[in-house]
């Protein structure tokens, strides 16, 4: 943990701690091919964080992950994929003075995929496939303690190659989910025009499904004393309608993309503005809701470069124009998020060069800028009874050097110079980025079947 430094005279309140953490994350993947028609592979991962805010109780987060995938291809027209996957994310408090270690909150998911993909004469495909999963939910402050609920859903698509120079996919998809046995059909359909062989020219529209979840439904929770987190049984599936235009162009070493997009969406599940729910209460309620309307467009366009002396190129910029919804006094109803800032950049080049058989160097340096945004804040989220302030995040941009070294084929170690630039927030409000000037990082990878030949 480490103090930042803020300057005179904030006009909201400001974070003056940033807390450090302790991570690990393992994680590895075998493969099995008993004959060339079928395979399995299977995955395993663990990762651990800690985080001290106060010396006697850290905070401890943890994720077990694990999956089974089984791939059987009988003919050369015919793919059949079956999977499995587990997920268990758990939060839990160590007192070290009773050293125990008291678990508040775990999120169990065991699910399940079918999937046939079939190629027909002429490069058409067609994918059918439906998944199951089983969500449990452990919460010291839900009604009960826990929550279950399976989701199902089935879905079809065709690829149609209608010629050399059209390409048309079509896909529908059918979701259930049995709290509240909230279900949808959503449809996606994309064309692909190619005039000349390196140019493609893409339209597509697609409809947007999300079901609450078990979280946003039933959650009760004291933020650090901020307000309480409320979760919302009454939730209504949010539904959007997504439309997107893209070209790229690609010549010898360079290619060039172009695309724009429009999101709208109804019922979209957000937070809102916290509330008194009584004239008693001491501290706020920050509720789940859905927001009556949201829309969002835009366009980026990218540039990217490959050469044959081992350097590679990016360059693209994005720009953002989001719409939130307003209240009856013009405020918006979820202020405590920052909207999106309107201008981004971002750039990479690096340089990759393999010397000998056993030994490969790779330098690379990337870069984002984000233009000011303006948004309107609680003076005191501890006290939302001061009111609100319109508070200016400037622009900004931050770089990374890396370098990473590779001995044979398992072993990587990485250094990196993060904010190369030593850039520091005048004021540290809530949402500018929590840095405190540039820092060193160090980090060692190893692929255990490539180190022992598995």
């Amino acid at each position: 943990n480490y103090n930042v430094q803020n300057g005179d005279h904030p006009i909201t309140r400001v974070v003056s701690t940033i807390y450090g953490d302790a991570t690990w994350n393992i994680k590895e993947q075998l493969s099995y091919t008993p004959t060339d028609k079928f395979s399995i592979t299977g995955r395993a991962g663990y990762f651990f964080r800690q985080l001290v805010r106060t010396t006697a109780t850290p905070e401890r987060y943890r994720d077990f992950t694990g999956g089974l995938r089984g791939v059987w291809t009988p003919t050369e027209a015919d793919n059949f994929e079956l999977t499995y996957a587990f997920d268990q994310y758990d939060k839990s408090d160590y007192q070290r003075i009773a050293k125990i270690d008291v678990r508040d909150y775990s999120n169990v998911q065991n699910s399940f995929r079918l999937l046939y993909n079939h190629n027909l004469n002429g490069g058409d495909v067609l994918s059918v496939g439906a998944d199951y999963m089983h969500d449990y939910l452990l919460n010291v402050n839900l009604e009960g303690r826990t929550r279950k609920q399976d989701s199902f859903d089935a879905f079809t698509q065709y690829d149609w190659n209608i010629n050399e120079q059209w390409e048309a996919v079509g896909a529908l998809r059918y979701d259930y989910f049995s709290d509240g046995h909230i279900s949808r059909v959503t449809p996606k359909i994309s064309l692909r025009y190619q005039p000349i062989h390196n140019l493609n020219l893409r339209l597509s529209y697609g409809m947007g499904f999300r079901a609450p979840t078990l979280k946003e439904k039933y959650y009760n929770f004291d933020m650090a004393g901020i307000w309480i987190v409320e979760g919302n049984p009454a939730l209504k599936p949010e539904v959007s309608h997504n439309f997107s235009l893209s070209t790229d162009y690609t010549h010898g070493h360079y290619n060039y993309t172009l695309t724009a997009y429009y999101n709208r969406i109804k019922d979209k599940l957000a937070t809102g503005a916290p509330y008194y729910k009584r004239a008693s209460d001491l501290i706020p309620h920050l509720p789940y809701l859905n927001l009556g309307g949201y829309s969002v467009c835009g366009g980026e366009a990218s540039a990217q470069a490959r050469w044959s002396n081992g350097i590679t190129a990016r360059l693209s910029y994005a720009y953002t124009d989001e719409h939130l919804p307003k209240d009856k006094n013009n405020n918006s109803v979820n202020n405590q998020y920052i909207p999106a800032r309107k201008h981004a950049m971002t750039g990479h080049i690096d340089w990759d060069h393999q010397f000998v058989k056993n030994y490969g160097l790779n330098i690379g340096l990337d870069g984002r800028f984000l233009s000011s945004v303006d948004n309107q804040e609680f003076v005191d989220y501890y006290d939302i009874s001061k009111g609100i302030r319109t508070i200016h995040y400037p622009a900004y941009a931050l770089f990374k050097l890396a370098i990473v070294q590779r001995f044979s084929k398992s072993v990587k170690l990485s250094v990196a110079l993060d904010n190369l630039f030593n850039y520091k927030p005048e004021y540290y409000y809530l949402n500018c980025p929590l840095t405190d000037g540039m820092n060193l990082q160090v980090g060692l990878s190893v692929d255990v079947d490539k180190l022992f030949k598995f």
